[in-house]
Formats: C-alpha cells, sequence, structure tokens
C-alpha cells in the first residue's frame, strides 16, 4: 500500500487561519490523488479536472465561512464523493462499466481480485464480473483496492464505521467470488 499523505498539524493551522500558502501546500499533496479518484470514476478527463477544481473550491470557500477542518483527508475525500454523487444524480444515469473500466492492472489488492489476476483472468473478463456488482460493492472495492485507502479512511468519507465498510468488503469480494464461480 502507498504511504497515506498526512497534513502536519502546524500547516492545518494555518489552513485553518486562510493562508493561502498553506491551502496550495496542502492542494499540491492532494490533488493528484483527488484527480484520480476521480478519474477511476468517470473516465473523463475534461470531467476529471473539472470536478477536482470543484472540490479545491468548496474547501476553500468552506474555510472563507469561518469554518474549521479537523482532519484534511477526509474532509477533501468527502467533498470529492458528495460532488461526484451529485454528478450522477443530475445525470440520472450511473454508468458503472465505465466507472470500472479504468481500474489499473494492480496486485494491490486482496483475495478475490489478486486470485483472479493471479488465475491470469482478462481484465475485461475482470471487469465484466465486478460489473455485475451493486453500485455500494463497486464503490467499497474501488475505495479498498483503487484508491489504496484503509477502512480509517473510508469510514471518514462514507459515514460508516470501519468494522461495517470491513464486512461490507468481505461481503462484496465474496459475491464478487460467487459470480466469478459461476
Amino acid at each position: 500500500m502507498t504511504k497515506t499523505l498526512k497534513i502536519k498539524p502546524s500547516l492545518l493551522a494555518k489552513i485553518n487561519s486562510l493562508d493561502p500558502d498553506a491551502f496550495s501546500e496542502a492542494y499540491d499533496m492532494y490533488s493528484e490523488k483527488i484527480y484520480k479518484y476521480f478519474y477511476f470514476r468517470t473516465s473523463s478527463q475534461e470531467l476529471t479536472e473539472d470536478l477536482t477544481s470543484q472540490t479545491f473550491l468548496k474547501a476553500w470557500d468552506y474555510l472563507r465561512r469561518d469554518n474549521n477542518i479537523d482532519h484534511f483527508a477526509s474532509f477533501i475525500y468527502r467533498i470529492a464523493h458528495n460532488l461526484l454523487v451529485d454528478h450522477y444524480r443530475k445525470k440520472k444515469e450511473i454508468h458503472d462499466d465505465e466507472l470500472m473500466a479504468r481500474m489499473p492492472d494492480t496486485k494491490q489488492g486482496k483475495d478475490i481480485i489478486n486470485e483472479m489476476i493471479d488465475r491470469d483472468i482478462s481484465k475485461k473478463e475482470l471487469l465484466s464480473k465486478i460489473d455485475e456488482l451493486n453500485h455500494d460493492d463497486k464503490e467499497i472495492l474501488m475505495y479498498r483496492y483503487v484508491d489504496d485507502m484503509d477502512f480509517k479512511e473510508i469510514s471518514k468519507i462514507t459515514g460508516k464505521t470501519p468494522d461495517a465498510l470491513y464486512v461490507k468488503l468481505h461481503r462484496a469480494v465474496k459475491r464478487l467470488k460467487i459470480i466469478y464461480e459461476n
């Protein structure tokens, strides 16, 4: 797993006091991760750039309204998540097959995903199996294996407990395995 970025308390204090240089530093730390978050879910470079910009603008606007951020990573991912949900609500049609088509060839994932890759299942076949899952199952797989987040981080974004997310991931992997074996 990749190392999780953390904003130092001194930098967070500067961000909360509306220091543009500090916010710019946080932007530099997280913009690529937020970009990847959107890109793997939208498959559109233009939309990804737009949503990434909106994420950081919303964060800055939040701060300007005399609010403080306690945990920058969770906060910025929560904004990104909400923007993506809003985007799909407006679109009225979620194309989850496009979302999963951006899943990179990786061996970072565990359980059934690694097993399938190790068994030389083609990416196209894996994506078609994942596409048979419901949206929530796909989302937890994306957070965990594509975005490489731990359960604490996912919890802060989704508002669900880490234990509930662990169970949700376990069940999603189990359902994927059943689909794969059939």
